[in-house]
C-alpha cells in the first residue's frame, strides 16, 4: 500500500516573497504538492519569516495585500500543486522571562469568532474550503484545541509532550501523548500514530530543520511505510537557505532534495493535506 506523503510548509504570509518560493519549489511541486500553513493577518513580531524592519511594529498585515502572492498561489492551487491550511491568526510571540511564548498558548478573547472569520477570509481569497489547522510553533492551550476540535478542524499536530494541549478527560488524546513519549524514547523519533475522531483527524509531522539528522528522518519514514501510517514532512521555506551546523557546504534545501530522492525510491503517494484518507 502506498505511503501517503505530505509536505507541510509553515508561515506563508503577506511577507512571503513569490520569487523565493518559486525558486525553491518549481521543480518539486509537480510531484510533491506543498501544503502551506498560512497566516491570514500577520502582525509584527520577532520571527524568522518576518523581515527585521517589521519585528517591532504592532500593525497587522492581511495576506490579501500581497496581490502578487495571492495570484501566484491561486494558480498553483488550480494545478493541485498547493494546499492551504490555517496557521493561527496573527502568528505573534511575546516574551515571558527569557522564553518566547507563541500566540495560541494564551486563550485569545473571542477566539472562535476570529477563527471562523479567518477561515472564511482565506477561503474567499483562495477559492477553496479550508478544514486543516496548524498551530504556530506546534503548540496551543487546551481551550484553543477544544474550540478547533468542536469546529471540526483536522490538525496537523499531535498532543503536546512537555505541555499538555488537549483535554485531560479525552482518553484518546492522552494515550497519543504517551505514545509520543514512547516513540521518542525507543526509536528517537516521534509517533506516527494518528488520531481519528469521527470524520476528522490529527496527524503529527517530522521536522526538517538545519539541525535535524537526516538518518533519523529516514528511519521515521521507513517505520511509517512499514506500518501503514501517513508521513508528514514539516518545514519552513525561509530556513531552506540555512547552512548545516555539521556541514558548511550544504544547506537545509540540499537535505530536502536528498530526502525526497530517498522517499521516491518507495511506493509513495504525494498528496495535499486535504486529500489525506485514514
Amino acid at each position: 500500500m502506498s505511503v501517503q506523503f505530505i509536505i507541510r510548509d509553515d508561515d506563508l504570509s503577506y511577507f512571503t516573497p513569490v520569487e523565493e518560493i518559486n525558486t525553491l519549489y518549481k521543480d518539486i511541486w509537480d510531484i510533491f504538492p506543498i501544503t502551506f500553513a498560512t497566516v491570514p493577518y500577520q502582525k509584527g513580531t520577532f520571527a524568522g519569516h518576518m523581515p527585521l524592519t517589521h519585528w517591532h511594529t504592532k500593525e497587522a498585515y492581511p495576506i490579501d495585500k500581497n496581490k502578487e502572492l495571492i495570484e501566484y498561489i491561486n494558480d498553483k492551487i488550480t494545478k493541485n500543486q498547493v494546499d492551504i491550511a490555517l496557521h493561527g491568526i496573527h502568528h505573534t510571540y511575546r516574551f515571558q522571562g527569557h522564553k518566547m511564548v507563541p500566540e495560541l498558548i494564551d486563550d485569545i478573547k473571542e477566539f472562535e469568532s476570529k477563527l471562523m472569520e479567518a477561515k472564511k477570509y482565506l477561503e474567499s481569497l483562495f477559492n477553496i474550503s479550508i478544514n486543516t489547522f496548524v498551530p504556530p510553533s506546534n503548540t496551543m492551550s487546551v481551550d484553543i484545541a477544544t474550540i478547533l476540535i468542536k469546529n471540526d478542524f483536522n490538525l496537523l499536530n499531535l498532543p503536546g509532550v512537555k505541555r499538555n494541549t488537549r483535554s485531560l478527560t479525552s482518553i484518546k488524546h492522552q494515550i497519543a501523548r504517551l505514545q509520543r513519549i514512547y516513540f521518542m524514547l525507543k526509536y528517537r523519533f516521534d509517533s506516527p500514530i494518528q488520531i481519528i475522531d469521527k470524520k476528522r483527524w490529527e496527524v503529527g509531522g517530522y521536522a526538517l530543520t538545519p539541525s535535524m539528522n537526516i538518518q533519523t528522518l529516514k528511519n521515521a519514514f521507513l517505520y511509517a511505510k512499514d506500518n501503514g501510517y501517513p508521513f508528514v514532512l514539516a518545514t519552513h521555506f525561509w530556513e531552506h537557505k540555512c547552512i548545516l551546523p555539521e556541514d558548511t557546504k550544504r544547506t537545509q534545501y540540499d537535505v530536502l532534495k536528498e530526502f525526497l530522492d530517498f522517499v521516491s525510491k518507495y511506493d509513495i503517494k504525494p498528496i495535499r493535506a486535504r486529500d489525506l484518507v485514514l
